[in-house]
């Protein structure tokens, strides 16, 4: 039995309309995982649809026979151009132009199938023998030519969507890219060589080249993984990353890294790669440890460019069902630390003066407040109040108050210890916070401030102005059940009594009035 050329033709396209079909169901089967699947299925289908409409096309000897296999050819053909860019732009996450792919493609759909009507599409159709083939001629309507160049324009700029990002793939998305790119362009190179009338018995040698089409997108889907993995995000991602990633296997040998590893982490190479990653960080020696305990958020010190850094190092277990590595996350936190402490720094200081503020007072009385419980110690507290600094800023002006008020400030700071606190307790008012410091000790550094800043003037307008102040100190004693707010307001009377006397003036809250106010300057 002899099998004449035009059953093997349409044996082999039927097998390639097979291979379509099977490669959608792969990526049917694939839909859950990469939304680009979809398109991918439809794409195929459609595909498909060309290359049996045509195997069944090229046996018929009738121009309604070859009508009718025509139109179910284009039940594939117009849906190709928009379905191959639907694919491509979200496998490489872009969006928009969705509804003038879809538009030109329904458009092309409805004038085909309306053509026996309209003649929208062709026109002067018949059949003329190329043996042992009877092909169709006709005359093509604009719209036949749109859908043309549509065609060959999405397959195009999807292939420039590839082949642009290429050079900073990764090796396997560079694998992926190829078989794509080389799937697409084989049926476009067949198509246009029926164009200019170079194929054999004129016939359309498209779906002839989707054969090897089915073969490549097979590697890419099922061998390359093209929808389970999308390479091009790891290493837009990856790449990009602001933070140092490094990936291990189980052994913590290290397996890969990004470009902020090697500019964050300037001990590491690519030569590292196989290496034991805690040899590899050998400036980080509490690395080790950190996988011992992959759940909690680490914090690491080390020195970059002689520069003492904090980075912040998390562990991601890596694979799916069973481990396989880790993901190292390395995120150079200094700072951020720096901001949050020049942020804390910036809550609790006076803006005017630079000292503490009655906020850093409060938090700090507190936290000696429980010390003081704990220990059986106290501490004291002293109140300062600037003498006549209402005039000042009454006949001179705020500007040179608040000269007055710094150099007050920068005087009492002379006086006191590196563990003491002063601050600016509100206008003209200041505070100190003395730990471990009893009633004498207290009062001393009371005298000591009072006759310091007595001695001292602030020029203003050619003129020197005197300062002087009166001050309150009050003893904190665990015994006695106090609290911060009670301690204030022993501070706050014995100030009151410093003023009452004359000002210029220490008065102690546990003394007296008779023998707690003395008069140092006359």
């Amino acid at each position: 039995m002899t099998i004449n050329v035009v059953t093997l033709v349409q044996l082999f396209l039927l097998l390639v309309s097979l291979g379509m079909a099977a490669m959608a169901t792969m990526a049917w089967q694939r839909r859950k995982r990469a939304s680009s699947a979809w398109m991918a299925f439809l794409l195929l289908v459609a595909g498909g649809m060309y290359a049996f409409g045509y195997s069944q096309e090229l046996g018929q000897t009738t121009l309604a026979g070859t009508i009718f296999w025509r139109h179910v050819e284009y039940l594939g053909i117009p849906w190709l151009p928009a379905l191959w860019l639907l694919m491509v732009r979200q496998h490489n996450r872009m969006s928009g132009w969705t509804w003038l792919y879809v538009s030109i493609s329904a458009v092309v759909f409805a004038a085909e199938m309306t053509n026996d009507w309209l003649g929208l599409y062709a026109s002067q159709m018949h059949l003329v023998p190329r043996p042992p083939f009877w092909r169709m001629v006709e005359h093509r309507e604009p719209l036949a030519w749109i859908n043309l160049l549509f065609l060959y324009i999405a397959l195009l700029y999807g292939d420039w969507v590839y082949l642009s990002r290429f050079r900073k793939a990764s090796r396997i998305y560079r694998k992926q890219s190829l078989y794509v790119v080389i799937s697409s362009l084989l049926p476009l190179v067949g198509y246009l060589a029926y164009l200019v009338g170079w194929s054999p018995w004129g016939i359309d040698l498209a779906p002839f080249a989707m054969c090897l089409t089915a073969i490549l997108a097979y590697l890419a889907v099922v061998r390359l993984e093209f929808f389970d993995m999308v390479p091009l995000s790891h290493s837009q991602v990856f790449a990009n990353m602001r933070d140092a990633v490094l990936v291990t296997d189980l052994q913590f040998r290290l397996v890969d890294m990004n470009p902020a590893a090697l500019r964050l982490l300037p001990s590491l190479s690519k030569d590292d790669v196989g290496k034991d990653i805690t040899q590899c960080l050998g400036q980080a020696p509490a690395l080790r440890p950190i996988f011992d305990e992959p759940a909690r958020l680490h914090q690491v010190e080390m020195a970059v460019d002689s520069e003492p850094q904090t980075f912040e190092v998390r562990l991601l277990p890596l694979g799916s069902g069973e481990q396989q590595g880790w993901a190292v996350l390395w995120a150079n936190v200094t700072a951020q630390l720096q901001l949050v402490h020049d942020l804390r720094q910036s809550a609790e200081t006076d803006e005017l003066t630079g000292v503490a503020n009655r906020r850093a007072l409060v938090a700090a009385m507190v936290r000696e407040q429980a010390r003081s419980r704990r220990s059986g110690d106290g501490y004291s507290l002293i109140l300062i109040d600037l003498d006549h600094f209402k005039q000042v800023n009454d006949q001179l002006g705020h500007g040179v108050g608040d000269r007055v008020l710094k150099a007050a400030a920068r005087v009492i700071n002379c006086c006191l210890r590196q563990e003491d606190l002063l601050s600016r307790y509100g206008g003209d008012e200041f505070a100190i916070l003395l730990p471990g410091t009893g009633q004498s000790g207290a009062y001393e550094v009371a005298e000591r401030i009072c006759e310091k800043v007595a001695s001292t003037a602030v020029e203003a307008e050619g003129e020197k102005i005197p300062m002087s102040v009166s001050i309150g100190t009050s003893f904190f004693d665990p015994a006695r059940g106090m609290d911060s707010g009670q301690l204030i307001r022993e501070a706050d009377k014995a100030l009151y009594r410093a003023k009452a006397a004359g000002k210029n003036r220490v008065a102690s809250a546990e003394a007296a009035l008779s023998s707690s106010a003395h008069r140092l300057h006359t």
